[in-house]
């Protein structure tokens, strides 16, 4: 049964509503924030040479030799990520895959970022695929993010789209703010549908229809579209050149632009 109205309608305008002060307005975190969030660039880190490459290889074999502490399978991870080298690829995308600590993980997935992009681009993008990855969605997000500084290419958005809207829990919120920085720094033209579905706060077209989902799903996407809403009108800025406030003002000026910007909707 679907739920009724006035639980879908009192989630949505009432317990989500965000934080108010003494004025008993609500409180638009974004408000405050500078037009567009600096991206974070990765470190930038010397090309190690062949053999200093080979020397480091072998240190990093023998820490995560036998049981490898979780504290030595990170000092592995930093040594790999103090410099550039193709060789440094395969072990880094192994521990991506295999390693049993997220924080592991993720330190690898960082350190990709910093190594030669003709040998990692193709791994980062067989990382983003691959079963063992896809049900950590705080690990997609370093990959997205690695991507974004290291061989990202508008090809790839269709791979990246997908993710955003896979599930709305919190867990996810990660990946998907960082779909919205690779849109935003990329100005990836095709992330404007995508935008302009979440410029708006999330609610059912229909409550009583049969196909609507549970209240709880709406509040999970309330939730999670509360923490990033003025990231993504800060990525059609940073696209268009517009701010805007609803869907409906986005789309009228792209009706008019868009074609011309060479803009998807438009």
């Amino acid at each position: 049964m679907p739920p009724s109205r006035a639980i879908v309608l009192a989630l949505l305008a009432g317990a989500l509503l965000p934080a108010q002060e003494g004025s008993g307005k609500p409180v638009d975190a974004a408000a405050s924030r500078p037009a567009l969030p600096q991206p974070v660039e990765p470190v930038a880190v010397p090309a190690a040479s062949d053999a200093a490459a080979k020397t480091t290889l072998a240190e990093v074999q023998k820490m995560l030799a036998g049981r490898a502490t979780i504290a030595q399978r990170l000092e592995a991870v930093q040594k790999l990520g103090a410099a550039s080298h193709k060789s440094f690829v395969r072990p880094l995308q192994n521990l991506v895959r295999n390693d049993p600590a997220l924080t592991v993980r993720r330190g690898a997935a960082d350190a990709l970022a910093r190594q030669p992009t003709k040998e990692t681009r193709p791994v980062l993008l067989n990382l983003l695929q691959d079963e063992k990855v896809e049900q950590a969605p705080e690990l997609l997000a370093s990959l997205v993010t690695a991507l974004g500084h290291n061989g990202y290419q508008t090809k790839d958005w269709d791979l990246i789209e997908k993710m955003f809207g896979r599930e709305f829990g919190p867990t996810y919120v990660p990946l998907q703010k960082a779909v919205l920085h690779l849109a935003r720094t990329k100005k990836e033209k095709q992330a404007v549908p995508l935008l302009l579905q979440h410029i708006d706060e999330p609610a059912p077209e229909n409550v009583d229809a049969a196909d609507n989902p549970p209240a709880e799903y709406w509040e999970r996407r309330w939730k999670a579209w509360a923490v990033w809403k003025g990231e993504v009108k800060d990525t059609l800025f940073a696209i268009t050149g517009q701010r805007f406030s609803t869907r409906q003002e986005a789309v009228l000026w792209l009706r008019a632009n868009g074609q011309r910007l060479g803009i998807p909707g438009g």
